[in-house]
């Protein structure tokens, strides 16, 4: 029985082996035509290894080979974090949009205590505003070898570029291969649209909010009452078991056209009611591939999953066409790339493309366009300006920084003050402007119009910090002149975090009979006159 095992665990290997060694040898490992590779790393010795900033014991990451024979790099923790690094020349990463891509497998990660530790593959990229350290995000247990990639942009303030493997404050093994960064060519783009940085006379400032698709009647009139003129219509019906990411296409075309048809039952009431609306795909077809280790969209992984998301939007356009309440589309919200197999779109051109298709059907709606990956703010900086579209819109959302307006979910500590130190930086107004000042930099060079599509701090922030977060955001988009849509109205029924109705005790679940400082905020900033 003792030999029967051994001879079992070896096969077990052998075949990990040859089924890392098909990765490595895949034609999907070809990036999108607009990509040029600047950096390979096979670990086929150890001389390549001392290119590297490694300062561990071999105990901890060294190259080894596996049953087949590749060499590979294995690093191992006990619970501390073990890195290498990699500076990459600022010559060649500054003000370009890049893909990380490599190949990875792990056994028996533990102890992760927060989304953002583990398994590391990752940018440290340093700039005079702070640090940013674009990431995939890897879960614990066992991980078998897979292709893993992200996108990120590097910008021109930037001070240095390094590139991190290895694990973060985790136990366990993780092997690393054919690590390769790509850099995005040029995009052809314009330097001017209809629309223009401040509001033409008669055309107003968006201020609105974010609903959810099962947004009532009864909801609409309230938010017309606080004095929105706008919303944002999410197209969305959940985080993961929800129809983009079970039952194929199929399903998730019923899905969307079902609610396409209740938007369509309410829209001669937004118009009635004055509330422009923005249709935000939230939910993409084919959904996000949860169990890869990028979680990115299936568009960006599959042809049929991104030929479909075209001819949906086709569609779209096609049912709300001339539809008077319908202000724009927004393409995808917050898109994620991934590991961008060569034989597809990325997110540059299949924006591009999807917004030809609607302006043919439909040249009188603008186009939103959030940056990828995620629709930041760093993102949308990458992202090169569509040609030959007219009315396009430009998005990213607003929850900087995160250890604040996310404190309490997703594994983040509570008691994070606004304005205060946080992270070793103080934030207060000052630095929220010169956090967004590459944006306002980036419309003025593109003569671009800005719509802040999210954005949000949790209720129960301590001592009025949401409301003071949310008061200095709104005064630098309006100082601005960019459209903006606090996220999100209601969510009762899913999640009132977001809540503007409810006050700041996390356990109270019953809206107060007098509006909260966060809703007296949003009422006032709704009320103000239009610019002219």
């Amino acid at each position: 029985m003792k030999y029967v095992l051994l001879v079992f665990c070896a096969l077990l290997l052998l075949i990990t082996a040859l089924i890392h060694t098909s990765f490595a040898q895949a034609d999907s490992r070809h990036a999108p035509s607009s990509y040029t590779r600047i950096f390979y790393a096979s670990f086929s010795s150890k001389r390549e290894l001392r290119e590297w900033d490694n300062r561990l014991r071999k105990k901890w990451i060294r190259i080894i080979r596996d049953s087949a024979g590749q060499p590979i790099l294995r690093a191992y923790s006990d619970g501390k974090t073990r890195m290498l690094r990699k500076s990459l020349p600022l010559e060649e990463v500054r003000n370009q949009k890049l893909l990380v891509r490599l190949d990875l497998s792990a056994r028996n990660i533990t102890g992760r205590k927060a989304s953002y530790k583990g398994v590391k593959v990752a940018l440290h990229i340093s700039t005079p505003n702070g640090e940013g350290y674009p990431q995939l995000n890897i879960p614990e247990g066992d991980i078998p070898w897979q292709k893993g990639g992200f996108t990120a942009y590097v910008p021109p303030e930037a001070t240095s570029c390094i590139l991190m493997l290895g694990l973060e404050e985790v136990g366990g093994e993780a092997y690393f291969d054919n690590v390769e960064i790509y850099r995005q060519s040029p995009q052809p783009g314009v330097s001017a649209h209809l629309d223009t940085m401040q509001p033409p006379p008669g055309r107003r400032v968006l201020r609105g909010l974010n609903v959810s698709a099962n947004v009532t009647a009864g909801d609409l009139h309230t938010i017309a009452s606080w004095g929105a003129n706008h919303i944002r219509w999410q197209l969305w019906n959940g985080f993961t078991d929800v129809p983009s990411n079970r039952g194929g296409l199929d399903n998730y075309r019923s899905w969307l056209h079902e609610s396409i048809t209740y938007m369509r039952l309410l829209l001669p009431l937004c118009d009635s009611l004055g509330l422009k609306v923005v249709v935000d795909l939230h939910s993409l077809p084919g959904g996000r591939l949860l169990e890869r280790v990028g979680q990115e969209h299936r568009i960006f992984n599959d042809s049929l999953t991104q030929n479909a998301f075209r001819g949906l939007w086709k569609e779209i356009a096609t049912d709300l066409k001339g539809k008077p309440a319908i202000w724009g589309y927004d393409l995808a919200n917050e898109p994620i790339e991934g590991f961008l197999p060569g034989h597809l779109s990325d997110w540059q051109q299949l924006a591009q493309q999807t917004a030809k298709d609607i302006i043919a059907i439909d040249p009188t709606r603008h186009i939103i366009i959030e940056g990828a990956p995620g629709g930041s703010p760093d993102a949308l900086r990458g992202f090169a300006t569509l040609h030959d579209v007219p009315n396009t819109v430009y998005s990213f959302h607003m929850y900087e920084p995160a250890v604040f307006t996310h404190q309490g979910i997703f594994g983040l500590s509570g008691g994070v003050r606004y304005p205060g130190s946080i992270m070793g930086r103080y934030w207060d107004k000052n630095a929220l402007r010169q956090y967004l000042a590459p944006i306002r930099t980036w419309q003025l060079q593109h003569n671009a119009t800005i719509y802040v599509g999210e954005f949000s701090s949790v209720r129960w922030a301590p001592d009025s910090s949401s409301y003071n977060y949310l008061r200095d955001c709104i005064s630098i988009f309006e100082d601005w002149g960019w459209h903006w849509a606090y996220h999100g109205y209601g969510y009762s029924d899913e999640w009132d975090g977001w809540s503007l109705e409810h006050d700041s005790d996390p356990d109270n679940h019953n809206k107060p009979t007098t509006p909260t400082d966060r809703l007296q905020l949003m009422m006032d900033s709704f009320r103000r006159e239009e610019d002219n």
